[in-house]
């Protein structure tokens, strides 16, 4: 099938384009797509880095990281991650007003679940763990509700605890764990 690509932002960095078949959205089908990272002033090895790293950690609530690839026309870097249809909760907030206590506390404890994986995500390059360096309410998608099928408007549609879950998502500028001493 054919793939469409949406523009979701741009600046002197990077440009973060949305890629999905032409047919998501319609009965039967559910995949989101994917979203590209393109590097502009990064390199090949970052993108690997950026992934390897994502792939290390992959869980629930963590963005899935798939692969590096490369733009067709440029060239340039490209971190590729699966697409989580719903909002990042910056966004949500200012469309919906801030989260009922109840919900914002779950948001909560679901951040704090998916950081813990983080900060114990050893490893050879990382054998204190490791952190995110990046936490801010526009990397927490809000996943579920809407069926993302508007890339103007793919927000959730509804509060309700059991349709939406928090995604961490930019694992960029995530880095091994500083030693305490």
């Amino acid at each position: 099938g054919r793939t469409e690509t949406v523009l979701l932002y741009r600046s002197a960095d990077r440009v973060l384009l949305w890629r999905r078949p032409r047919d998501a959205g319609a009965e039967g089908t559910e995949d989101a797509g994917e979203i590209w990272k393109v590097l502009r002033r990064g390199s090949p090895q970052d993108a690997q880095r950026e992934v390897g790293l994502g792939q290390r950690l992959a869980g629930p609530g963590i963005a899935q990281y798939l692969r590096v690839d490369r733009e067709p026309t440029t060239g340039r870097p490209v971190v590729v991650v699966r697409a989580v249809q719903g909002q990042d909760l910056h966004n949500f907030v200012l469309s919906h007003g801030p989260l009922p206590i109840g919900r914002a506390l779950r948001v909560a404890a679901d951040l704090a679940d998916a950081l813990a994986q983080i900060h114990a995500a050893v490893g050879p390059d990382a054998p204190r763990g490791c952190v995110h360096n990046d936490v801010k309410p526009s990397n927490l998608i809000l996943a579920g509700g809407g069926d993302g099928s508007d890339p103007d408007h793919p927000e959730p549609g509804h509060l309700e605890p059991e349709h939406l879950e928090p995604v961490l998502i930019d694992l960029e500028h995530a880095v091994p764990a500083p030693d305490p001493g």
